[in-house]
């Protein structure tokens, strides 16, 4: 090796350690049109986020990036960075942030991740690159948060996060939160996260009341000033449950979707009370839907933003054509495109298969409106049961006070000893005396 080469490799073996010890976010190293250059060079694989501090959709899935870095910890070879310098930004040609984009070791030009922001994909990526067994590697789906990076992991606006606070005792519970983060893995609404708490204790004390290890704590995406603790059973199922409920994802444990997954429950709804309607295609009343589920969306979270303007889509569709019969035609041409998922990436696979769940919906719309009756017939049936046994209480309580009272009234009458039996003299009114003796007198 000559000394100038020599010499290189101290550089970035220096530099490398300096953005380590200072605290760099999982082995991410920060860097700008200085220094990339250096820190590249003799570097087996570089990858790359880049990103602007102003883009909110970069914030949501750089996380995903930082759980895809935690499958190289100390690695001598591949190396994870971070960009949001604008002068690199151009220079490499990025239309649309984020961005993933490499360096190999001996190729000058940078190239593109042309893949979804997600553990798999981003080291199935690696693995393709570098024709290497990369796919053995241990995956970490939850996110390991520190006092450095905490503030931008898990404040991150618009997400929703579950946290799990652990120590070296506590690794089932950690087994757990990872296979639930791989259930929900393709979706960036939801952020599984944990902190080791021998090694943050000062951070978890200024951020929980608890000390109990394992514990859970719930922020959802719309208030992250406070966190909430989770109070159930620490399980895959209980937390997928959970999941399921705040963020209406609608996943399996196995990480497969549920029926309802894409589907609005209020549009469902809104839906099936106007079936006659729908599906004679009435223009009238297809126009106020419309008009409804435009408005409603605004009140919706992010995730379920795409599938309202499907549900729109599709009401629009009906009304052009006059007929609810198209949607066979289309769940063919999604059935299609999924056998034929190989070009697809997760995330538009994901998208595909929700959106077959509202085209289903559709096409079951009468059967749906049956089924909506008869739960609000079961509904009612159950209020006025409960009204009924509410009254029959009352009834019952009403008639135990009496009853109660009966019988405290005659303890008391009972209580009172007679007069006679006392051994005082009657008592009489000068009247009675006059009465007495003219009696006598007879």
């Amino acid at each position: 090796m000559t000394t100038a080469r020599a010499a290189c490799v101290l550089r970035t073996v220096f530099f490398a350690m300096f953005l380590t010890f200072s605290g760099c976010l999982s082995q991410i190293h920060e860097l700008n049109k200085e220094s990339v250059e250096e820190f590249r060079k003799n570097k087996l694989l570089v990858v790359i986020f880049v990103d602007s501090p102003t883009c909110t959709r970069c914030r949501i899935l750089f996380p995903f990036f930082v759980a895809a870095s935690q499958a190289f910890p100390r690695d001598p070879e591949i190396f994870f960075a971070r960009v949001h310098d604008k002068r690199l930004v151009q220079e490499w040609g990025i239309a649309e942030l984020p961005a993933l984009i490499f360096y190999r070791d001996g190729i000058e030009d940078h190239d593109f991740f042309l893949v979804d922001v997600t553990v798999d994909e981003i080291l199935d990526e690696i693995a393709r690159r570098l024709h290497g067994n990369y796919r053995a590697v241990e995956r970490k789906y939850a996110v390991e948060v520190t006092a450095h990076n905490f503030q931008e992991i898990v404040k991150t606006p618009r997400q929703s996060v579950l946290l799990l606070t652990y120590n070296k005792d506590t690794q089932e519970a950690v087994s757990i939160m990872e296979n639930v983060a791989k259930v929900f893995r393709n979706d960036d609404a939801i952020l599984i996260c944990k902190l080791n708490v021998d090694k943050e204790a000062a951070l978890r004390d200024s951020q929980y009341k608890s000390r109990d290890v394992p514990a859970v704590f719930w922020y959802h995406a719309s208030d992250k000033s406070v966190a909430k603790r989770f109070g159930g059973n620490i399980s895959i199922y209980m937390q997928t449950n959970f999941i399921n409920q705040q963020t209406g994802l609608d996943r399996n444990i196995d990480g497969s979707m549920k029926d309802t997954s894409g589907r609005i429950r209020q549009f469902d709804v809104a839906l099936a009370e106007h079936a006659d309607h729908v599906l004679q295609a009435d223009p009238e009343v297809l126009g106020r839907l419309i008009k409804q589920f435009a408005s409603e969306k605004s009140q919706l979270e992010r995730q379920h933003k795409e599938f309202a303007d499907y549900y729109i889509y599709l009401l629009q569709k009906t009304r052009a054509s006059g007929k609810l019969d198209k949607m066979m035609s289309l769940i063919m041409d999604l059935n299609k495109k999924l056998d034929e998922s190989e070009d697809l990436l997760p995330k538009q696979e994901d998208s595909l298969r929700r959106k077959r769940n509202i085209l289903i919906y559709f096409g079951n719309l009468q059967d749906e409106a049956e089924k909506l009756k008869r739960e609000k017939e079961a509904e009612e049936k159950k209020q006025k049961d409960k009204e009924k046994a509410e009254e029959e209480k009352q009834k019952r309580v009403k008639e135990e006070e009496e009853r109660k009272k009966k019988e405290d009234d005659s303890k008391k009458t009972k209580a009172i000893p007679s007069l006679k039996k006392m051994g005082q003299p009657p008592q009489y009114t000068a009247q009675a005396t006059i009465h007495k003796r003219s009696i006598e007198e007879l």
